[in-house]
């Protein structure tokens, strides 16, 4: 990641159980991605295996969300 910057957003599903269903960086039908993200596979791959481990409260329904990460030199 040396010298690299710019963002990464991971879209993820929580279901009602509150447990993460899906984490990616690939933008749900709809939802435009933001311009010039940073691409890297292996942040990606790591960021988005983070987001399995966590857990919410439980819900009547599911939840599509996201979070963008911002990274500079």
């Amino acid at each position: 990641m040396t010298g690299k910057s710019g963002t990464v957003t991971i879209f993820f599903d929580i279901v009602p159980a509150g447990n993460v269903t899906r984490a990616t960086d690939q933008a749900p039908p709809g939802i435009a991605p933001q311009p010039a993200p940073l691409y890297d596979p292996k942040l990606v791959e790591c960021l988005a295996r983070g987001f399995y481990a966590l857990r919410y409260r439980t819900a009547s329904e599911s939840t599509q969300a996201s979070w963008t990460f911002k990274f500079s030199p």
